[in-house]
């Protein structure tokens, strides 16, 4: 989301972001906020330990999660919002939780060369 919205409850309004949820075991997407585009597989499921992969180059405006380790899914930010990435000067990573007790943890950040298909 843009930094100038960072105190604003409305990052998701931007239509940058990706809306996941627990659903038993699994995380799952739901709604549609920019990144569900489908570029592997039918709808985004998690499995094991419940990671995934942010996969982010301003440059070529990719912007995609995907399940981490197993890649059978890969979701991608629809061509429409592309140019934001790019066009904004101020995009911040955010991560956000809408229920109590819900748990997120950063285990690693790369930077790469070239993404693995």
């Amino acid at each position: 989301m843009r930094n100038s919205n960072a105190d604003q409850n409305v990052g998701y309004s931007e239509y940058l972001s990706c809306r996941l949820q627990k659903n038993n075991q699994s995380v799952i997407k739901c709604g549609d906020l920019g990144i569900d585009k489908q570029l592997k597989g039918a709808g985004f499921k998690t499995s094991g330990e419940n990671m995934i992969e942010l996969r982010l180059c301003l440059k070529d405006q990719i912007l995609e999660v995907l399940d981490y380790p197993n890649y059978e899914y890969k979701l991608g930010l629809q061509d429409k919002y592309k140019e934001k990435l790019t066009q904004f000067d101020d995009l911040r990573f955010y991560l956000g939780t809408y229920f109590q007790g819900s748990k997120l943890i950063l285990m690693d950040v790369k930077i790469v060369n070239e993404f693995v298909y």
